[in-house]
């Protein structure tokens, strides 16, 4: 069997878990009495584990069949990037900054009503779980998913189109429980059609932070670091105190400028060698 053939095979595994995941997460929070999701929040507590643990596992037994573990970014390649890394940790709070400043500025939300001090205490009552979750979708999606890729010898817009279907698909139980439903997104305040109709531009747009912050660095950690922030970001208790969540502001917008930023990024940082280090 080729080199290609093999990787292709592998991705089809990949594919197949992260399908399957999902819908053994919602088969979970039946089993277990859960009650159906109405929020992201909901489809982020009972049935998140087998979300993460079915992929997780078929990547380490992908990885231990054929590879190893040499090129899953856990080394944080520090010598040479701090400014790289610097720039990719801001981004995030940057983007997020610029459009509620965006939206203040429309009158569309409003700060009357948060509370920082409690915002902040639920944060660090959720911040292990937050970077469990980020550390395990990172070894996914970059670590994983977007190295399978790059040894495929696919153009740019082809990783970002795969990756964000795939990422799409592994949300694909919660989109057909909230639109079956017609619930309510209560961190941006939209119905669950369009919710998940919005998640396909924002997803590709995370697609290209992520890939791009992965090959600038050769390491998964600035995409766990964005992650737990973005998370944080949009915990129920953040949007809940914002009068008139947005999803335009809160999730739209942040999402086309970590796009730009991360194809800046890609573009001023990333040598050919580290575009595709599986080429030459």
């Amino acid at each position: 069997m080729t080199d290609t053939k093999r990787t292709v095979g592998n991705l089809i595994l990949f594919g197949g878990a992260i399908f399957l995941s999902g819908w053994v997460g919602l088969l979970t929070d039946r089993l277990t009495g859960q009650p159906a999701p109405t929020s992201l929040n909901d489809y982020l507590t009972g049935g998140e584990l087998p979300r993460l643990v079915l992929p997780l596992l078929t990547v380490v037994a992908l990885r231990a069949v054929a590879g190893g573990w040499q090129d899953a970014g856990f080394a944080p390649n520090l010598r040479g990037a701090g400014a790289t890394y610097l720039l990719l940790i801001l981004a995030y709070p940057t983007a997020l900054a610029v459009a509620l400043i965006i939206g203040f500025l429309a009158n569309v939300i409003s700060f009357s009503t948060l509370h920082a001090t409690f915002y902040l205490e639920v944060v660090a009552r959720n911040l292990p779980w937050l970077l469990v979750t980020s550390l395990v979708g990172k070894t996914l999606w970059r670590g994983y998913l977007a190295n399978q890729l790059l040894k495929l010898r696919l153009r740019s817009w082809q990783i970002y189109l795969i990756v964000a279907g795939v990422w799409w698909v592994w949300w694909l139980p919660f989109w057909g429980i909230m639109v079956i439903n017609n619930s309510h997104i209560a961190e941006f305040n939209v119905a669950g059609a369009t919710m998940a109709v919005a998640t396909i531009p924002m997803f590709l747009c995370w697609a290209v932070f992520y890939t791009e912050a992965f090959r600038a660095t050769r390491s998964i950690w600035p995409g766990v670091i964005t992650q737990v922030l973005m998370n944080a970001a949009i915990l129920r208790q953040f949007a809940a105190e914002i009068a008139s969540p947005n999803l335009i502001v809160l999730g739209l917008l942040p999402a086309a400028f970590l796009c730009v930023i991360g194809l800046l990024v890609g573009r001023a940082t990333t040598t050919p060698a580290q575009h595709n280090p599986y080429v030459g």
